[in-house]
């Protein structure tokens, strides 16, 4: 197990380089990279608790797990841990303050230095990811199933549950370990079973995509900084080079997401001289070099050829 910055963290960042910082869609980009931001420092501090437990050698350990469902559903979990024994689903929650989970409506109330703020109800969330992780492993007819246990994970250790949830469990990532313990570990299923639900996760997780931008704040190509900016240092990207001078990532990986910058902020589908005018790079030919090296659908044909982000 080795959790990297979220894709979706790295998306963000991606899209504020290219507005202006007056512009309303800044500051809400800025809000989601400092809560994602929050959220990926306790996923860090619970995979270093996970190392530390006594897990069987044939456990699995899933991070930031995005799974489509039917009606665009997702099956999204902080972290599952698949052993013989039991699996801990757990949502990973990094909030200093006082905090209290509240009722109708179901919401998580945090309290900083006299200022209220309001999150989306946790143990809401908790509830719904283990009834999709039931569906799909019903869907896959999984059998001989241990004890799903849902938990929801403080990671920051002085924070102050006033009042806790109802339904689901609550615990500071330290006491991990000691939950863990005292599961009731004498049920064991089969290990080629597990490790068939175990492949069947990973094969149908897949990476975070985003709902686009422009549908909340209409932008136009004007409006925001165009060109090809790298996906890692965000420095702009002006010669034909491989790898970009400031961090040697791959320049072509970042022609691709500047195209599905194009799709996220201004339109969805986007033609190739959309595609052009936005990374400022006039040859057809080499935009259709690089929508080879893209997983981008493609409808129409000819002029007609549109590009869709999955």
């Amino acid at each position: 197990m080795n959790t990297v910055e979220p894709s979706q963290l790295k998306v963000y960042k991606r899209l504020r380089n290219r507005v202006e910082s007056v512009d309303p869609l800044y500051a809400h980009l800025s809000r989601q990279i400092e809560l994602i931001s929050a959220g990926f420092g306790g996923e860090k501090e619970v995979e270093r608790v996970i190392r530390t437990l006594n897990l069987p050698d044939d456990s699995y350990v899933f991070t930031d797990l995005h799974i489509p469902m039917s009606n665009n559903r997702y099956l999204q979990i902080d972290v599952l841990v698949l052993t013989p024994s039991y699996f801990l689903l757990l949502e990973v929650k990094n909030i200093r303050g006082t905090i209290m989970f509240e009722k109708n409506p179901n919401q998580l109330v945090r309290e900083v230095e006299n200022v209220r703020e309001v999150f989306r109800c946790p143990e809401q969330q908790v509830i719904r990811h283990e009834r999709r992780l039931r569906g799909l492993l019903n869907a896959i007819s999984a059998s001989g199933l241990p004890e799903i246990h849902p938990l929801i994970v403080m990671a920051y250790p002085k924070t102050i549950v006033l009042k806790g949830p109802e339904k689901v469990n609550i615990i500071n990532a330290c006491d991990l370990e000691n939950y863990v313990e005292e599961i009731n570990a004498n049920f064991s299923m089969e290990s080629q079973e597990l490790h068939r639900i175990a492949s069947i996760v990973e094969r149908k997780s897949w990476p975070f995509l985003m709902t686009p931008l422009h549908e909340k704040f209409p932008l136009e190509t004007t409006d925001i900084k165009i060109g090809v900016f790298c996906s890692e240092c965000l420095s702009p990207i002006r010669k034909r080079l491989r790898l970009c001078p400031y961090c040697s990532y791959p320049v072509m990986q970042s022609r691709i997401d500047s195209i599905a910058d194009l799709m996220l902020l201004v339109r969805n589908p986007v033609s190739n001289a959309d595609i052009r005018e936005f990374l400022n790079i006039h040859q057809h030919e080499t935009i259709s070099y690089i929508l080879q090296h893209a997983n981008f659908r493609i409808t129409g044909k000819g002029k007609g050829t549109r590009y869709h982000l999955r």
